[in-house]
């Protein structure tokens, strides 16, 4: 019988959300969802979220990510609501102990810069977008060569 928070989901959404999940088990494995946007992503992380927390999962080894900040904070409060919902006054403890949710690329950029000395980069590095990357490209181009510049120079438009 599936819990109460798992029938509002599709069956695709709730083998993604049940995925792995031993009740009383402290971990279970990594799953990575892709899918496009709009058709449910972000109802299917918070119901993996509560159903592994719900489940016994150790709340401190989730880490939900997903592409937009706004959809960060929507995700916790959907995920502590069901919690919430299906463990009433213990799910306080658990809620409490999700350490850490995020932004794809700004759980990147805060792991690259907390191991930086490890992998050899300036913890201190910038992160361009398109723009100006092709401003700093122009700049540095030789004028003679301005004509030559495509699209392709500012694809994966980051710099370490």
């Amino acid at each position: 019988m599936r819990v109460s928070y798992l029938e509002r989901l599709n069956p695709e959404q709730g083998r993604a959300a049940e995925y792995g999940v031993v009740p009383g088990a402290s971990t279970s494995p990594p799953l990575l969802v892709i899918a496009r946007a709009g058709i449910g992503n972000t109802n299917t992380l918070c119901a993996r979220v509560a159903h592994l927390n719900v489940s016994g999962s150790d709340p401190g080894r989730v880490l939900p990510i997903t592409f937009s900040r706004r959809a960060v904070a929507g995700m916790i409060r959907r995920a502590e609501q069901i919690c919430l919902q299906a463990l009433g006054a213990m799910a306080g403890a658990i809620t409490n102990g999700v350490i850490w949710a995020g932004a794809f690329h700004a759980v990147g950029a805060f792991l690259l810069r907390a191991y930086a000395d490890q992998i050899g980069i300036d913890p201190d590095f910038t992160i361009r977008n398109r723009e100006e990357l092709l401003t700093r490209l122009v700049n540095g181009w030789p004028r003679s060569r301005i004509g030559e510049l495509t699209p392709w120079h500012c694809a994966g438009a980051t710099t370490v």
